[in-house]
């Protein structure tokens, strides 16, 4: 299970598992307990497979990720939630993506926030599509943008840019 065949301690081989687990619910669908035990621990015995798969979904959950249960027939299924996700449809607006903006725009000048980049990120993606390219928007939104402050995109570029 190691990558590689590299030899790991046991706090690696954790953060290992726990993170091909993560990435195996990431699949569409729920996963047959079997599948995720072949797949994520093979080397150990079922019951073994059971207790350790409890423990990774806790800490998987107290990391903040919900993993759904479901029955399958005889057998339990898993699968992240939806819940997990940022849900595209439910797009902001550009006053609420303004806002944002610059409520973040303080901890992101402040060199001792230590979760800048990630914030940064985090806003290139939620906000981002107000102050992309406006060949997909239609007439409306596009008089709607142009009215805006000219400030908000050039704050955009300069936090997505760094």
């Amino acid at each position: 299970m190691a990558p590689n065949d590299q030899s790991l301690g046991n706090n690696e081989l954790g953060a290992w598992r726990i993170f091909s687990l993560f990435m195996l619910l990431l699949q569409k669908g729920p996963l047959p307990s079997a599948e995720i035990y072949t797949t994520i621990y093979s080397d150990l015995s079922t019951d073994s497979a059971s207790r350790t798969f409890s423990r990774d979904r806790a800490v998987l959950k107290s990391l903040g990720f919900a993993i759904t249960e479901v029955k399958t027939g005889k057998e339990k299924s898993f699968y992240l939630s939806d819940s997990n996700f940022f849900d595209s449809s439910y797009d902001l607006s550009p006053e609420d993506a303004n806002q944002l903006l610059v409520i973040c725009s303080a901890v992101l000048t402040d060199t001792t926030f230590v979760y800048q980049e990630e914030l940064r990120n985090a806003l290139s993606k939620i906000v981002g599509n107000f102050y992309s390219t406006d060949s997909d928007k239609s007439e409306s939104q596009k008089l709607s943008a142009s009215s805006q402050s000219k400030v908000f995109p050039v704050l955009y570029e300069s936090l997505s840019s760094k």
